[in-house]
């Protein structure tokens, strides 16, 4: 059986509420939600430091019991930025989701955080302000190309 990623942002989204963890979504799926989808794996969120541990519990309790972490990102900037990874399998398939915590590089996007009504219920993303200071922080090719289109002139949202 294969995972649906939109049904499984939902459970993630719900177990994260529902255990009270503050997050914001950020990667492909908030690129989406702020009109520039694009391929994607996986699911990521912004958390707090403090709570990594609970969000890591929430999402296990939402079937994403496999843990991996921390992991040292590779990102422009005198302050490390770390990434914590909680897994589903499903038959051969799996899914991601990837907790970067809230560095002092990430205070300003993380502070411009909004919520909005998605499927019928709350979801905290990353304003697209946040997400462009985010993308300005890496080093991957994606994230680059990402940046491209966000801030192209004629983008709005």
């Amino acid at each position: 059986m294969s995972l649906d990623l939109e049904q499984e942002l939902k459970l993630a989204i719900e177990a994260l509420s529902r255990h009270g963890v503050p997050y914001a979504l950020c990667g492909g799926l908030a690129l989406a939600i702020h009109g520039h989808p694009r391929a994607t794996k996986d699911i990521d969120f912004l958390v707090p430091p403090a709570s990594v541990a609970a969000a890591l519990d929430a999402l296990a309790s939402a079937g994403f019991p496999l843990r991996a972490g921390p992991i040292p990102l590779g990102a422009k900037g005198p302050h490390p930025q770390r990434l914590f990874r909680a897994t589903k399998v499903s038959g051969s398939d799996h899914l991601t989701v990837d907790l970067l915590e809230v560095s002092v590089s990430y205070d300003s996007a993380w502070n411009s955080r909004q919520t909005l009504v998605w499927k019928e219920q709350p979801l905290t993303v990353l304003s697209r302000s946040g997400l462009i200071e985010m993308k300005r922080l890496s080093v991957r090719l994606k994230d680059q190309s990402d940046l491209e289109a966000l801030e192209a002139p004629d983008h709005e949202t």
